[in-house]
């Protein structure tokens, strides 16, 4: 099974189907936090269709269909906001999972921020998928709640 890893730039009529998968995960959270409807959040992923700067989203493409995305982000709501940037919506669909997109997807995220003049990157993660980061090199910095949930806060030095 091959992929393509691109900017939603390269390829912005998958805005919506991006939007789709993380607000039908994530869209009680994101409503909560941000009183976001669907149909803003798909706002809010259209204006991530860009390649020189923070927010950004790449996609997953295997042929033309969307198989995952990852997104950039300036800031995690409930957070320090002095650390910056972070990693977001990393979602691969249910087919592709295994095969390792997921790792594709976070480094090229990675490789992304760095080319921006990032040195580090953070995210916030259920403890259930946090071996998964730890694996690609993401280290604890501490435990905390969001939302009511436990989560791992993680950072990625960058080269």
């Amino acid at each position: 099974m091959s992929f393509r890893i691109l900017p939603l730039a390269n390829s912005p009529e998958h805005a919506e189907g991006v939007a789709a998968r993380a607000y039908a995960l994530w869209g009680r959270l994101i409503h909560e936090d941000t009183g976001m409807s669907a149909a803003e959040f798909t706002e809010v992923i259209r204006s991530r269709a860009v390649t020189d700067r923070v927010p950004l989203t790449l996609i997953a493409l295997a042929g033309d269909e969307l198989a995952g995305s990852i997104s950039l982000k300036q800031r995690e709501d409930g957070t320090d906001p002095a650390l910056s940037p972070w990693i977001g919506g990393l979602l691969v669909d249910a087919a592709w999972r295994g095969h390792g997109l997921g790792a594709a997807l976070l480094r090229e995220a990675e490789t992304v921020a760095a080319t921006l003049g990032y040195a580090a990157l953070y995210l916030s993660c259920e403890p259930a998928v946090e071996p998964f980061y730890a694996r690609s090199g993401w280290t604890l910095i501490r435990r905390t709640l969001s939302c009511g949930d436990d989560v791992a806060l993680m950072q990625k030095r960058l080269a």
